[in-house]
């Protein structure tokens, strides 16, 4: 889709430092879609650049083990809340559906 390769590499642009990675993530930005993503920058950056990669899709999991690998207190709830619900969180979806 157009879409698809308008978003093409843009987080492995974004860990190599191209700005172009971060206007192709944008609406708002031109993005110039000829600039290759520099895997093997990203990928050293990665490796060497990062003491903890969490994953927001196991967003819970990656918060226990942050705490794990970095000996720190939990806060409990407040780690775990969605602070920044969309239009279309699970609270608005249980509040349409009541």
């Amino acid at each position: 889709t157009a879409y698809a390769m308008h978003v093409r590499g843009t987080a492995t642009k974004m860990l190599a430092g191209q700005m172009s990675g971060a206007r192709c993530n944008s609406r708002w930005g031109a993005c110039d879609t000829s600039v290759e993503p520099d895997l093997s920058l990203a990928t050293r950056r990665l490796k060497e650049g990062f003491a903890f990669v969490g994953l927001t899709e196991e967003w819970a999991l990656s918060v226990c083990l942050f705490h794990a690998a970095f000996p720190s207190p939990c806060r409990a709830i407040s780690e775990f809340d969605n602070a920044r619900q969309g239009s279309g969180s699970a609270a608005e979806r249980r509040a349409v559906a009541s």
